[in-house]
């Protein structure tokens, strides 16, 4: 926000040229460069105790579309990967929260819906049945890791791909199924082949 110097031209003339601002709000202190004369009655305030106009600053404008469309580049990025992922086949969905793991079984060629609420942007991925349901928050993605690694529990190998927020913590993992017919640990070849795919495309980590 900027405080008008001027606030009696802004009365009577309607228009004021605007200089640098100057904090009423969290003012950034910048030069308006893009705004130079603002309408009378555009976010026009009288504040309280002194003849002064309030306007938005040209400046904050800008920011608030920059960081939309961020946003929006992310989750369309999540959205390509989870594409390229979509010929894995059966995927182990696992969430781990204070006192609950919870595990199910998805895949990544379901519906994926990009929606938003005021928490931030987000995309469903759902079953054609909606018995599968999963809604990740993109705005707290930072990261995704695409990794090969030894099981803690068995000798065999799991292939893991985690999305993580801005400080490392894990946010969701998603395993590669093993094939049912063949037990613990055995994979299909081709979903292998395929996870492997993506580690030569992407490497081991995708920064958002």
């Amino acid at each position: 926000m900027v405080k008008v110097a001027n606030a009696a031209a802004f009365a009577t003339s309607g228009t004021v040229d605007l200089a640098r601002c100057r904090s009423v709000a969290g003012g950034c202190g910048r030069v308006c460069e893009n705004v130079h004369r603002v309408p009378r009655g555009v976010l026009w305030a009288r504040a309280r105790g002194e003849r002064c106009g309030v306007v938005r600053c040209a400046a904050e404008g800008e920011s608030a579309s920059q960081g939309a469309a961020e946003r929006e580049a992310k989750r369309d990025k999540v959205i390509a990967f989870l594409k390229d992922a979509s010929t894995l086949g059966t995927i182990r969905f696992i969430n781990i929260s204070q006192g609950v793991v919870l595990e199910t079984l998805g895949r990544f060629d379901y519906n994926v819906t990009p929606f938003e609420t005021p928490a931030g942007k987000y995309i469903s991925v759902t079953s054609p049945d909606k018995l599968f349901e999963c809604h990740i928050n993109t705005d707290k993605v930072s990261t995704i890791t695409i990794s090969e690694e030894s099981s803690k529990a068995g000798n065999h190998k799991l292939y893991v791909i985690r999305l993580k927020d801005a400080a490392g913590g894990n946010l969701l993992s998603c395993l590669l199924m093993w094939d049912p017919s063949q037990g613990m640990g055995r994979y299909s070849d081709t979903a292998v082949k395929r996870f492997e795919a993506l580690i030569a495309r992407y490497g081991t980590q995708l920064v958002l």
